[in-house]
């Protein structure tokens, strides 16, 4: 290049030549001819004396910041030589940051994007201020295709064809770019619903109203077909018509309602009267589907209900209650509730609570103690028609009083001690509301309340505490009751004491002689509760002496008690549980007469006897026989009590012999009056035979079964036990049977079929429970009352049998002789029935006897009276009473336990 020459541009431009670009941040393209005094700048300004700053003439690239609003854009280059301005050139290039716009462009969205098949495409436009690239334009929904049409360089629009798509949500994704390479990707989602909604409904299919232009609401009406597709928000049409759906329809706002209409408008076939109204409505959906007609009632009511009869009101603690009757129902809409009017201090009432609840019958109102309110009542009907109001009633709700009770073993408490349990319970005269107990200890001689540490709140009515062991550095327990409105119970103190009483023998003389008086001093810190005098084995209640009240005493009578020394003992109590005792040694020395002695001997005698008798009964119980030896002691010494019972008086000497001999008589009786078991059998009986048993008894088929099955199902058992009596080598056998009640009855029939080889006559058997004979041969029937499902055990003797019998017994295994286990009878069956003709063959022969002996001698009357009149054996019997006299006795039912 020559020095000389001027610099020259051979090229500039702005991103490589590019027309359009999206970013503000640019590349300028520079190619120079320049000197080494050339300077170069470069601008968005065309104005070379404001070029600055100016750098070394340099071809290549230079960063250059475009400004921010979209639009054309020019940038200068400016050379200068030797700092004299020489040359420029310019460049330009469209900044577009603004992505393409995507938009649907035909009217079939409604609220929320819903679309109906009117029309039945989707448009979607496409604009762009700078140009589209259509290359790079991709528009998709699932399978579908979309027809893309090109309107001009900066718009295009695409239809979607709706007639192919069912009632559902869809979604559009789309990628759309411009020239200057900006990009556009979302998605539009919108539903299809192609269904009209269910015929609209009411929730409630009628109401009532005593207005002639009642507010029609529709806002509770759904799209059944689709409840997740809304309604419309802005559109439903109503029908306003008394008795038909004809007319034309009123479209109103669906989320408002309407009181045009006229119950008593001849437009709307209307005539004012009370009665049913008929209202016709249809509905349409977001997408324009309407749906059928459907209908509601309207019930116009202005007839005025009843009020309230026996209205009432009754004060409380801080509340009142107010009581009616129901009135009768009113004719047409129906009773709704109530209205309570309360008065002002104007004197005017003034509506004070609604009961929305026509059964309510009672209402409590929370009121001020103190003040006087009065009340009055309305009913009101279901189309808001009001009754007149009840008379005025008026009270004055009072404070209600709590009271106190501080218990320890449930009796009050006025002083206690450490691990003493009290039990606290506050009541109040009245209901209340925030009930509380609260308890504290108390400093010694101080009366205002002290909370420690450990003292506690109780919120219940009732509570328990135990007493610390730390609370002996207090005087008191202080306990009170307070409520909502209460006036409290003030406070009740429990006095602690753990303080022990001090307690002292005051007699110094410890021989007594007939009535002593014994005396102590007893004293306590807090409140000393009674003393108490504890002499062989009784205690004596101790009285104060009124000369000294530290003192207290017993007259004891000495005379009761044998000579001797004795152990007395004094125990003296305080009001909080705490004792001391003290005992000392007497000595009485009395004289003793023959009467005493013989009384005290009777006494002891009498004892003696009651042990005997205690004892007898336990034989009976035990179905075995007093020994005879044992029986005579025990009648004897019987014998002499009474004997020394009526010579006490007269002849106190011997009066003491018998009673001696009595009592030695007793004590031999009841140290040899003792069973010990010997041995023991059981007898065991075949199941699989017993029903052929039972038949050979004289049981049919039948009967045979189901006794069988009652003895299998109670588990009965039978026994034979030896025991021997005393210390004598004699034993005794006696039957127990046990067995436990399966049948749904309360008493039980058994009956025992007894070999006679262990015992011959059944009147030789003792037992304590109730048997009657059947049979002497022996049969004997048991009569026990039994619950159902319990366990019971009875008993049967024989009393006293020789060895060469026990030996028999056991050896020859005499039990198992019997014919059958014991036999238990149903409430509807008797012995008689079942086994008399198996079991009386000998009686049979009697019978047959007896009957061809009665049958001789009817022969021989009637001979007697044709051919001897007047002959009369003795008497005016007749023939049957010679029969009748001499026929056998039943045996009674009774206990038939007896000594052999």
């Amino acid at each position: 290049m020559n020095a000389c020459s001027a610099s020259t541009i051979n090229d500039f431009n702005i991103n490589n030549n590019a027309s359009i670009t999206n970013s503000t941040s640019a590349t300028l393209y520079i190619d120079l001819i320049a000197d080494t005094n050339c300077e170069m700048c470069y601008s968005a300004t065309n104005d070379q004396n404001t070029c600055t700053p100016k750098e070394a003439c340099e071809s290549g690239t230079e960063p250059f910041t475009l400004s921010s609003t979209d639009g054309s854009k020019t940038v200068y280059l400016f050379l200068y030589d030797n700092s004299v301005f020489t040359t420029s050139d310019n460049d330009s290039i469209t900044l577009d940051t603004n992505a393409p716009v995507v938009t649907i462009v035909n009217n079939v969205v409604s609220d929320g994007n819903y679309y109906s098949y009117t029309p039945s495409a989707i448009i979607i436009k496409v604009d762009d201020n700078s140009g589209l690239n259509y290359s790079g334009f991709t528009f998709s929904q699932g399978g579908y295709d979309f027809n893309i049409t090109i309107d001009s360089l900066t718009a295009l629009t695409a239809t979607l064809d709706l007639n192919d798509l069912v009632s559902g949500e869809y979604t559009i994704t789309y990628d759309v770019n411009d020239i200057a390479g900006n990009r556009t990707t979302d998605s539009i989602e919108w539903i299809v619903d192609t269904n009209a909604p269910v015929t609209a409904r009411k929730s409630s299919s009628t109401f009532w109203t005593n207005s002639l232009f009642p507010t029609i609401k529709i806002t509770d009406y759904i799209d059944m077909n689709h409840p997740q597709y809304a309604l419309s928000s802005s559109n439903a049409d109503i029908n306003l018509k008394c008795n038909s759906n004809s007319g034309t329809w009123k479209e109103i706002s669906y989320t408002t309602s309407t009181d045009d209409f006229n119950i008593g408008g001849i437009a709307y076939d209307c005539n004012g009267q009370q009665g049913y109204k008929k209202v016709f409505v249809k509905v349409r959906d977001a997408a324009w589907n309407w749906s059928n007609d459907s209908n509601f009632i309207v019930g116009y009511d202005i007839t005025t209900p009843v009020a309230p009869t026996d209205f009432s009101v009754t004060a409380g603690n801080a509340k009142g209650t107010l009581t009616w009757v129901a009135p009768t129902a009113d004719d047409f809409s129906g009773n709704k509730g109530y209205k309570i009017y309360k008065k002002t201090g104007g004197g005017n009432f003034v509506s004070y609570d609604t009961i929305t609840t026509v059964s309510i019958l009672t209402k409590d109102l929370n009121l001020t103690n103190g003040t006087t309110y009065c009340f009055k009542m309305s009913t009101y009907d279901n189309a808001g028609n009001e009754s007149s109001q009840t008379s005025e009633q008026c009270i004055t709700p009072e404070t209600a009083t709590a009271t106190i009770s501080v218990k320890k073993d449930g009796a009050n408490a006025e002083y206690a001690k450490n691990g003493d349990v009290l039990a606290i319970a506050c009541t109040y005269s009245s209901s209340t509301t925030g009930a509380k107990m609260y308890w504290a200890y108390y400093n010694p001689n101080v009366t205002s309340q002290v909370l420690e540490e450990s003292s506690s709140s109780v919120t219940s009515l009732s509570d328990t505490i135990t007493v610390s062991t730390g609370a002996t550095k207090y005087e008191k327990i202080g306990f009170r009751c307070e409520a909502t409105g209460s006036s409290g119970s003030g406070t009740k103190y429990v006095i602690l004491d753990n303080n022990a009483p001090s307690v002292s023998w005051v007699d110094t003389n410890n021989n007594l002689i007939g009535v002593t008086r014994i005396t102590v001093s007893a004293t306590d810190d807090k409140a000393l509760d009674r003393v108490d005098f504890n002499f062989e084995k009784a205690t004596y209640s101790a009285s104060k002496d009124t000369n000294n009240t530290k003192n207290y005493y017993i007259d004891l009578n000495t005379i009761k008690f044998e000579n001797g020394a004795y152990k007395i003992k004094a125990i003296a109590y305080d009001k909080a549980g705490s004792k001391t005792e003290i005992e000392k040694t007497i000595t009485i020395d009395n004289v003793v007469t023959a009467k005493q002695k013989a009384q005290k001997m009777i006494n002891t005698a009498k004892e003696k006897q009651k042990i005997a008798n205690d004892l007898i009964n336990y034989f009976r119980r035990e179905s075995v026989a007093v020994p005879q030896d044992l029986n005579t002691k025990k009648q004897n010494a019987d014998n002499l009590l009474k004997a020394a019972e009526t010579d006490l008086n007269a002849k106190p000497e011997t009066s003491l012999d018998e009673s001696t001999q009595s009592v030695a008589l007793y004590e031999e009786f009841n140290k040899n009056a003792k069973i010990d078991t010997n041995q023991t059998k059981t007898y065991v009986y075949d199941s699989n035979l017993l029903a052929e048993k039972l038949i050979q008894l004289g049981f049919n088929e039948q009967q045979a079964k189901e006794t069988k099955d009652r003895i299998d199902n109670s588990g009965i058992e039978r026994k034979l036990i030896l025991v021997k009596v005393g210390d004598t080598n004699k034993s005794q056998a006696k039957i127990e049977i046990s067995f436990t009640n399966d049948m749904n009855y309360d008493t039980i029939r058994i009956i025992e079929i007894i070999p006679k080889e262990f015992i011959d006559n059944a009147k030789k058997i003792f037992s304590d429970f109730n048997f009657r004979i059947i049979q002497e041969d022996p049969i004997i029937e048991f009569t026990i009352p039994v619950q159902k499902g319990a366990k019971a055990t009875i008993s049967y003797g024989i009393g006293e049998i020789t060895s060469e019998q026990e030996n028999k017994l056991m050896q020859e295994n005499l039990i198992a002789k019997f014919s059958s286990p014991p036999i238990i009878l149903d409430q509807n069956t008797t012995t008689e029935q079942v086994i008399g003709n198996a079991l009386f063959p000998t009686q049979l022969l009697i019978i047959a006897v007896i009957i061809l002996i009665i049958v001789i001698i009817i022969a021989i009357i009637f001979f007697v009276k044709f051919s001897h009149p007047g002959h009369g054996f003795g008497g005016e019997k007749t023939i049957a009473e010679h029969i009748t006299s001499e026929a056998p006795k039943t045996e009674p039912e009774q206990p038939k336990w007896s000594a052999p």
